[in-house]
């Protein structure tokens, strides 16, 4: 039984705590965004604050080096983040583009921004000013994108300066061509549905929904086998009292309860208003930083209980051989209690 017990137990923190990497911040500097009311317009995206997004991007996207994080990082300076030295501006003289003009779409831009592969909508002036950003001033899509926009965003305009012969074409990036090659510049094509959708690499909805599907019966699985251990430990009093091991099992298993709970709502619990309108979401901000607090209480004490119970293992099993004695009763209510503290 207690061989069955550790390899339920393991499986379960496998389930719970997984291979963990900083989570993704809006600003690359770990910053709040500077303007938390300010309303995103994005291609192809429901519309969202830019302090929603400092509040669920890290929750949906845990991994700093994931491709959703970084396409989030190139329109980050919308809200405010801060700049990189020697960037890229929509006006040429590095002014801001005019108010009056933030909203104007450019249809020139459309063709690089696609949803589920097809090509996406027209972004405004102020969505691309701030995908400029991402981008150094001296790269030939700056150039490009600066003929291509400048003046019909309102910026400060000087032919000879921009050496621009069109500024109204609607095939400025003409993906046939070669990079480099003028007006057919071929800048990356950025999928949309990336920072959309997201969830384990889905491109679609009918790929999300069947990885969501499975995910939960995932979660599932794992709960039910944490609900195993519980119950056997409930149905040994005696055993669960005095055993140490056993003690830890059991809260490994009740914490990976809480964890899986909290994972298999996914997005159920997010606010659910007009700005944002995705599919599933149906709580508000209060239970969306509830599932965040039980994700994060659940994930990290498991991961603190399986090193209390790798440490267990040293304790009673390598040094009771060497010695002939276990120092389990000096160490055990550190075993079980800085866990429940970390």
């Amino acid at each position: 039984m207690r061989n069955i017990n550790t390899f339920i137990a393991t499986t379960a923190s496998v389930f719970a705590t997984g291979v963990r990497s900083a989570p993704c911040t809006v600003c690359e500097d770990g910053s709040m965004t500077k303007t938390p009311d300010k309303i995103v317009n994005a291609p192809n995206m429901p519309k969202f604050t830019c302090g929603e997004a400092d509040v669920l991007t890290p929750i949906l996207y845990p991994d700093e080096l994931s491709d959703s994080c970084q396409l989030i990082h190139q329109f980050n300076t919308v809200c405010g983040c801060p700049r990189k030295p020697n960037d890229c501006s929509l006006c040429l003289d590095g002014s801001s583009v005019d108010s009056g003009s933030l909203n104007t779409e450019l249809s020139a831009f459309a063709s690089l921004f696609s949803y589920e592969g097809k090509s996406g909508e027209p972004p405004n002036c102020e969505f691309i000013q701030s995908y400029l950003h991402s981008f150094s001033e001296d790269t030939d899509f700056c150039a490009v994108s600066q003929r291509a926009a400048a003046e019909t965003c309102g910026c400060p305009w000087s032919e000879q300066e921009s050496g621009n012969t069109s500024t109204t074409t609607d095939n400025i990036f003409d993906h046939g061509a070669s990079p480099g090659a003028g007006v057919g510049f071929a800048p990356p094509v950025i999928n949309m549905g990336t920072a959309f959708q997201a969830f384990l690499g889905a491109q679609t909805r009918d790929e999300e929904a069947m990885l969501k599907l499975v995910y939960r019966i995932g979660c599932s699985f794992s709960i039910f086998a944490s609900v195993l251990v519980i119950l056997d430990n409930i149905c040994n009093p005696k055993r669960m009292k005095s055993s140490t091991y056993n003690q830890i099992i059991a809260l490994m298993a009740f914490f990976d309860i809480l964890y899986g709970i909290a994972m298999i709502l996914l997005e159920i619990p997010r606010p659910d208003d007009d700005l944002r309108n995705l599919p599933g979401e149906k709580g508000n901000m209060q239970s969306c930083l509830a599932q965040g607090w039980f994700m994060q209480l659940g994930g990290t004490t498991s991961l603190f209980l399986n090193a209390a119970l790798s440490t267990y293992y040293v304790l009673v099993v390598g040094r009771q051989q060497t010695t002939g004695k276990s120092p389990l009763t000096k160490y055990k209510k550190y075993l079980v209690g800085l866990p429940l503290l970390g």
